[in-house]
């Protein structure tokens, strides 16, 4: 018990406070995915580095085109810097959900040996500033490296595109779906799960588990049409 409430108190010090913040806005966000309130793309903040597993081979091509021609110096730089971390190859939340744990983690031993080495002689402001400059790129280089073979859990298959969908049954794995608002998954012939936004009619019944059809992709906005999926049972019952 003393071993926890040590590492509480060392958790909420100013060293390690910003890593402790992060680490609960992380863990609320996966709660919140698991509840269905979020999709796990959905802290994705750029449509052409996005990891589309719902967009065939052709579609792939046309976004990378639109990134050499129409991007910025600046948004140069960030397609430099997430490839080079590899972030471009998984969800932005797989990423930063190695990367804050690995951090929080680095911050709390970093800053254990300083209180053995010198005691109260580092102020807490150079203790945060020297653990930045430690700790973000150590961090950076374990979540590179581990979502190295994550990234093959997020390529999808060039025999699945958008068309081999249309008329095939999906699962809803959000709480609702709205003409905004919706996600399911889709599983492929070789059974690998496909996330995708889905939307739907004002007034449907689709929830979390339900099944659905896909009826129709929209390549402007990368989403699926759904209505929901009926038995010959429930054609009957109407």
């Amino acid at each position: 018990m003393n071993g926890f409430i040590q590492l509480f108190k060392a958790a909420i010090s100013l060293p390690n406070l910003p890593y402790t913040i992060l680490l609960g806005v992380m863990l609320l966000y996966w709660f919140s995915v698991i509840l269905g309130f979020f999709d796990i793309k959905s802290l994705d903040f750029d449509a052409d580095t996005d990891i589309d597993l719902d967009v065939d081979v052709e579609m792939d091509l046309e976004a990378d085109v639109d990134v050499e021609t129409d991007a910025d110096p600046g948004g140069s730089g960030i397609h430099f810097f997430s490839s080079i971390l590899n972030m471009h190859k998984v969800p932005i939340s797989v990423w930063f959900s190695v990367f804050i744990p690995v951090a929080w983690a680095c911050s709390i031993m970093l800053n254990a040996t300083l209180d053995v080495v010198s005691g109260n002689l580092i102020h807490n402001f150079f203790r945060l500033i020297l653990g930045f400059i430690i700790i973000v790129p150590l961090a950076a280089l374990v979540s590179r490296t581990v979502s190295i073979p994550l990234s093959k859990l997020f390529t999808y298959k060039k025999s699945t595109s958008a068309s081999d969908m249309i008329h095939k049954i999906c699962m809803i794995t959000s709480t609702k779906v709205t003409p905004t608002f919706g996600t399911a998954e889709f599983k492929t012939d070789e059974g690998t799960p496909i996330i995708l936004n889905v939307r739907g009619q004002k007034q449907n019944d689709l929830t979390k588990g339900s099944q659905a059809v896909i009826t129709k992709y929209d390549k402007e906005t990368n989403t699926y049409q759904v209505i929901p999926f009926q038995t010959n049972d429930d054609q009957n019952n109407l």
